[in-house]
């Protein structure tokens, strides 16, 4: 999935992510992203990654 659809689609999940409303399996998941795809995806954005 190009990053660009990822936020696209993802806007909402992404926001809640970063307030640390939704785990990372969530929003992960919804942009059909594996994990290491999806954290190289938070880093570039510079959306730091919960450990909860």
């Amino acid at each position: 999935m190009p990053e660009g659809r990822v936020e696209a689609e993802l806007p909402k999940e992404l926001a809640l992510y970063s307030q640390e409303l939704l785990s990372f399996g969530e929003p992960r998941e919804l942009a059909g992203l594996y994990h290491w795809e999806f954290i190289q995806f938070l880093g570039e954005r510079q959306l730091p990654r919960h450990y909860s």
